[in-house]
C-alpha cells in the first residue's frame, strides 16, 4: 500500500532489529514513525552540523597584546 509520494528502502536487518526495540519499549507508536522521526532527526543533525562548520582558517582570532600580570613577577617574590 504505497502511495505516490511513498518511497520503499531496504534497511539492514540490524537497524530492523533497533528500530522495533525502540517501538516495543512505547518510545514510538510504529516503525514507520520511528523511521520517519530518525530520519528528521538525521537530517536536522546534519543541517546544524553544516551551518556551523567554520573551516579554521576563517575563524577571527583577534591578536591580545602580552601584558604581564605584575602579581606573578617571580622576580620580586
Amino acid at each position: 500500500m504505497i502511495d505516490s509520494t511513498m518511497k520503499t528502502i531496504n534497511l539492514p536487518s540490524d537497524l530492523e532489529e533497533e528500530i522495533e526495540l525502540l517501538v516495543s519499549s512505547g518510545m514510538f507508536h510504529s516503525f514507520q514513525a520511528a523511521v520517519e522521526e530518525l530520519i528528521r532527526i538525521g537530517l536536522a543533525s546534519i543541517r546544524r552540523g553544516v551551518s556551523r562548520s567554520i573551516p579554521p582558517e576563517q575563524i577571527p582570532h583577534p591578536e591580545k597584546p602580552f601584558i604581564p600580570d605584575p602579581s606573578r613577577d617571580i622576580l620580586k617574590m
